[in-house]
């Protein structure tokens, strides 16, 4: 088995406040998760893979921790979308931009 090209992690805040209306998406709900879990299979297939962290838990390995850390350290706003450990879009975003951002990596290794 073949390890993917594109790691992609998504580190949300659950202790943040949300807006009302879901003015942005909230990346901390497991819907949200599962409908990008999707969308990037269906877009990219097996290229990339999905995780999403929490940065108010202390749960996780020892990367998963050190992203969380970093993300801290830089003072970058939450949600934080990150391919192969390096953030790519700090602040809100939605799944089309999560996607164009997974695609564009994926043009850049061509």
């Amino acid at each position: 088995m073949t390890s993917p090209k594109i790691q992609v992690t998504i580190i949300g805040d659950s202790a943040a406040a949300s807006c009302e209306g879901e003015c942005t998406t909230d990346w901390t709900k497991a819907d949200n998760q599962e409908t990008a879990r999707a969308a990037v299979a269906r877009r990219i297939g097996k290229d990339a893979a999905v995780e999403f962290l929490d940065a108010m838990t202390n749960a996780g390995d020892s990367r998963q921790m050190a992203l969380i850390k970093r993300v801290r350290s830089e003072k970058l706003p939450f949600p934080v979308l990150m391919l192969n450990g390096n953030p790519r879009i700090d602040g809100p975003f939605d799944l089309r931009m999560l996607i164009d951002v997974i695609e564009a990596e994926m043009d850049r290794d061509l």
